[in-house]
């Protein structure tokens, strides 16, 4: 990362690497309902992300942290929140003069149901109310495949108070909230 960033700060000075007029607190701004449904869609991957990284520490079985490494943290954290945050720092914000920016907020997901498919929920939702614009569907469309192929691994945590890398509990004996893959085992559960 070192060495990107390395790379990334020369051809800024060289002027070769466009600024977005990104506002200083973007937690701040009341998005209009276009931009608030990246918003929403973003911060719920964000918050995916940190969890996968949790469930790393506090699952066991090496199947199933190699489910959630490439079939969760992989694709949320190297398409999914680029996608949806170059879609939003390509909006304009009404009067301001700034693009929109991801936001970074947790995400508070329902525990009744699977995060991977409230993603999806929330992606469609992010399509259906930017169905105007033909622009912003088709950067959006780019994230469209990893969101539908989330791991189903990844869940709320036994304690809902329990907060990242708080490992001491082990979900043994949870039942996973989706159904099962075949090409991966789940043991543990059995």
């Amino acid at each position: 990362h070192f060495a990107r960033l390395k790379k990334g700060l020369a051809q800024f000075e060289q002027g070769n690497i466009k600024v977005w007029p990104l506002p200083v607190n973007p937690a701040g701004y009341s998005y209009p309902e276009n931009i608030n449904s990246l918003r929403v869609l973003f911060n719920a991957a964000y918050t995916y992300l940190l969890r996968c990284m949790d469930m790393l520490w506090e699952t066991p079985n090496e199947n199933d942290r190699k489910a959630i490494l490439w079939g969760g943290m992989f694709p949320a954290m190297t398409q999914i929140l680029p996608g949806v945050a170059k879609t939003m720092m390509r909006e304009l914000l009404p009067g301001t003069g700034h693009t929109a920016a991801p936001t970074f907020e947790f995400y508070a997901f329902n525990t009744d149901q699977p995060w991977n498919v409230q993603i999806q929920t929330l992606y469609n939702n992010a399509v259906y109310v930017n169905n105007a614009n033909g622009t912003l569907l088709t950067r959006l469309s780019m994230v469209q495949v990893p969101v539908n192929n989330l791991s189903c691994l990844v869940r709320s945590p036994k304690n809902p108070n329990q907060h990242a890398s708080a490992s001491a509990s082990r979900h043994a004996g949870v039942q996973p909230m989706c159904p099962r893959k075949t090409n991966v085992l789940y043991s543990k559960w059995k």
